[in-house]
């Protein structure tokens, strides 16, 4: 979850879609996020988040279904400002 002033992270819920236990919170203003990659012929979203205090950037892989959940991960890097090179 995105908000105003941080991202979140929750374990899935996939019984009834939902978030579960909260697993992680990083301050919106120390998160950077990788240009989104297309993987398998554009069925698969790959992202990488880097966080102060994360020794190592964190990968998520937005699946090809439901389709919406690549839009997700799109819309999700838009929102992040990219890592300085």
């Amino acid at each position: 979850m995105l908000t105003d002033r941080q991202l979140l992270f929750f374990e899935a819920v996939r019984a009834t879609g939902g978030p579960g236990k909260h697993l992680a919170s990083f301050r919106r203003e120390t998160v950077t996020c990788t240009e989104p990659t297309s993987r398998a012929l554009g069925l698969f979203v790959r992202v990488s988040i880097g966080a102060a205090g994360l020794s190592q950037p964190l990968r998520f892989t937005f699946p090809p279904l439901p389709p919406a959940l690549r839009a997700q991960g799109r819309h999700l890097a838009a929102a992040l400002p990219r890592p300085v090179a």
